[in-house]
């Protein structure tokens, strides 16, 4: 039958140790329980700093506003250590949250991987249900049917600016429509370029360089980014309001005062896993 002894963090844990061999001490320092490991850690409490074993803190004492203060700092190590120390089992119920998160050996590292593990599966479903309502209210909102309106007249004014672009670079190149042996290239004069034909000065063609007409894009891309920020305001306010969401939320909420703790408490005691 295992013995209980107290271990490095003062709490009651069951001993692994071949009998003899436990660091923590012989016979003297083991107990048939984990009831009796806990007695004698109350009453050391008690004669040590004064407590009175079973000692309920409420929330008006100075054991409460302490415990409080380093759960809000996130020093929640520290606060352990506290909560031990006053015996506070029921102060924001610290204590025993960390102590159910320890396996029998004292350990809490299965636990916070196993509350890792369904952290990011509930992350992974509000994720896909919020790609579900993005795509829905893209493709049926009334602001998604504008913002697809909005891209496709961009996507119209650019196709027909490259066309023109195209035209134009079209006409001042090719071959001489004088000579018919050269080609037509940008040359420079005393007022400016213009284009020629490279058969100069055996052909003497000159023409004006062919200006593309293009229509500015920067004003509908404007109009198109507002519609994009509209359209993600109505997204977040559908989520915000999905009972899905909500419900993923809460249990997330719940689930991270577990984590925090967990995993403050786990890299304290194991930073070799860091």
């Amino acid at each position: 039958m295992a013995k209980f002894h107290i271990n490095k963090h003062g709490m009651p844990a069951p001993c692994r140790a071949k009998p003899g061999n436990c660091p923590l001490g012989g016979d003297e320092n083991h107990y048939n329980t984990k009831e009796e490991a806990q007695a004698v850690v109350d009453k050391a409490n008690e004669q040590k700093y004064g407590l009175v074993s079973g000692l309920k803190a409420v929330q008006h004492s100075k054991g409460y506003l302490k415990l409080n203060d380093l759960m809000e700092k996130g020093e929640f190590f520290k606060l352990e250590k506290e909560a031990v120390l006053l015996n506070a089992k029921d102060v924001e119920g610290v204590y025993n949250a960390i102590q159910d998160l320890r396996d029998e050996n004292g350990s809490i590292e299965k636990s916070y991987k196993s509350i890792q593990e369904e952290r990011n599966n509930l992350y992974s479903q509000k994720h896909e249900i919020k790609e579900e309502i993005e795509k829905d209210i893209y493709a049926n909102g009334e602001i998604g049917q504008k913002l697809k309106q909005q891209k496709e007249k961009i996507d119209e004014i650019e196709k027909q600016n490259e066309e023109n672009i195209k035209e134009a670079n079209e006409k001042n190149s090719g071959d001489c429509p004088k000579c018919g042996e050269g080609k037509l290239v940008k040359r420079r004069g005393k007022y400016g370029p213009f284009i020629g034909c490279n058969n100069f000065p055996k052909c003497n063609h000159t023409q004006k360089i062919a200006k593309a007409k293009t229509t500015p894009t920067e004003g509908e891309h404007h109009k198109y980014e507002v519609l994009k920020s509209q359209l993600k305001q109505e997204v977040d306010k559908v989520i915000l309001e999905n009972p899905r969401i909500q419900k993923l939320n809460k249990q997330i909420t719940e689930l991270d005062k577990k984590y925090s703790l967990a995993r403050y408490v786990n890299e304290y005691e194991n930073p070799s896993t860091l």
